[in-house]
């Protein structure tokens, strides 16, 4: 009776630890880097490449299952070709032909093709009264004043929110008093089609609207854009997963980050179990929005948390669908009836536009600060609404959408508002890299553009890293 007693023992004991054991789970593999990239997006996967370029090992941590961020790609069934549904395409640079050699992607001159296109107010379904797209003469003239303007008042406003201080008013004023003082009416469609996703533009404060149509991206129209030739520009990341192999953590969860004056300590959790990478540094190329560096482990400092928390971003996304009452080789674009410059009435579509040769449609889809709440189910529920409108109208014939591809890239355009930027917001935000061991990086402190990305990275940003680290 006493043996079994103290075996039953034994076996609760070992029962005990046994659960224990599985509580804790197996050990956590660990990595020891110079940095930690959290964002395997365009900023991060670029850093990524130049600090291994530069002798320092990285580890990138990326929720996804691959690299790229907001670089997708749909490939069409009925012609087994690949359709960029997120980054179009590049900059031709010199910094960015250099990158997609390095990872073994050849270019080529990006077609953009042409098509009969139609304006349409896709709230209504009707075409608006009198409107006519700006003529070849006033764009040009308009491009002209806008370049002189730019180049006089404000050169170093390319890359990144090196500001004046104190913040020029202009900048300040909504981009509808920019316009109107400068005689750039013709020039506002071509912005916000450029520019898509960025909200009301005429409210927006003109520093966006500058920094949207930047004059990086005024040379970049005159000499022409490039893709990977293959058409597939995912293929840059497939390149960069190669060469950085195991120093991509895929699929990852951030459960907790921790900064002090010694390094960085960073766990994730992955399928494979959990991950935890010891560095020298911490970069961050995830959009810095408070509520979400909080979920993902981030324990703010005062100053973070006052910026972070200025951050709004925007709405935005794209999707593939089949619809039969829409013509082959058409694009429709959407303005509105009652808004300045008959832009479009947000939420909604910016276009439908059709591939050749197939029944494939494209589709871009944006919305204000308000409307990036919306769900997958909300957002294709606007699109048929729209459709039905069009239908409704006779502008286009009978049919049904069938979704094929969704993507929502939200949060798009991360902005702040006038009177913070007044208050000396960028600045006091560029004077957060460094602090804690932590770097930052993304379309926030630059633009929603992978080849301006890249040039800030490479100009500001990886200097002082590189510094940091010697």
């Amino acid at each position: 009776m006493r043996l079994t007693r103290v075996f039953l023992q034994f076996l609760a004991s070992a029962s005990a630890v046994h659960a224990q054991s599985d509580k804790h789970g197996p050990k956590p593999r660990v990595l020891e880097r110079d940095v930690c990239i959290i964002g395997g997006g365009s900023s991060g996967t670029f850093a990524a490449v130049r600090l291994t370029d530069e002798g320092h090992s990285v580890a990138v941590i990326e929720k996804q299952d691959h690299l790229g961020g907001h670089t997708v790609t749909y490939t069409n069934p009925d012609t087994g070709k690949p359709i960029n549904m997120g980054v179009i395409f590049f900059h031709d640079l010199p910094l960015v032909r250099d990158y997609f050699s390095r990872l073994g992607v050849e270019v080529q001159k990006a077609d953009l093709g042409s098509s009969n296109t139609r304006y349409l107010d896709f709230a209504t379904g009707e075409a608006v009264p009198g409107f006519e797209p700006a003529s070849q003469e006033a764009l040009g003239a308009a491009l002209e004043t806008y370049s002189e303007i730019i180049a006089d008042r404000y050169p170093n406003i390319s890359l990144g929110y090196e500001l004046p201080d104190p913040v020029p008013e202009e900048l300040l004023k909504p981009y509808s008093e920019f316009v109107e003082a400068n005689g750039l009416q013709a020039l506002v469609h071509m912005v916000n089609n450029i520019a898509g996703a960025n909200g009301n533009l005429w409210e927006r404060p003109t520093l966006y609207g500058i920094k949207v149509f930047s004059p990086m991206l005024l040379a970049a129209i005159n000499k022409g854009f490039i893709n990977a030739a293959s058409g597939d520009n995912r293929d840059l990341y497939r390149g960069a997963e190669n060469l950085l192999g195991d120093d991509v953590v895929l699929s990852s969860t951030v459960k907790r980050v921790e900064r002090s004056g010694s390094g960085v300590e960073v766990s994730v959790d992955t399928p494979s179990g959990k991950v935890v990478v010891k560095a020298k540094k911490l970069l961050v190329a995830i959009p810095p929005i408070k509520e979400s560096l909080r979920r993902n482990g981030f324990s703010l400092s005062a100053q973070e948390s006052r910026l972070f928390g200025e951050f709004q971003g925007m709405l935005y996304g794209s999707t593939v669908l089949t619809h039969n009452g829409l013509a082959e080789n058409t694009t429709l674009s959407n303005v509105g009836t009652h808004n300045p410059y008959h832009l479009l009435t947000l939420p909604g579509s910016y276009g439908y536009s059709a591939e050749p040769g197939t029944r494939k449609i494209k589709n871009y889809y944006g919305g204000t600060a308000s409307d990036i709440g919306m769900s997958e189910q909300e957002i294709k529920d606007l699109i048929r609404g729209e459709l039905d409108n069009l239908e409704r109208a006779g502008n286009i014939g009978e049919g049904e959408p069938e979704f094929e591809f969704f993507v929502n890239h939200s949060p798009y355009h991360v902005h702040v508002s006038p009177e913070a930027i007044a208050k000396g917001f960028y600045r006091d935000l560029y004077e957060l890299e460094g602090q804690r061991n932590t770097f930052w990086t993304g379309a926030t402190f630059v633009d929603e553009d992978s080849s301006l990305i890249w040039s800030w990275t490479e100009e500001y940003l990886l200097p002082r890293i590189l510094d940091s680290l010697a």
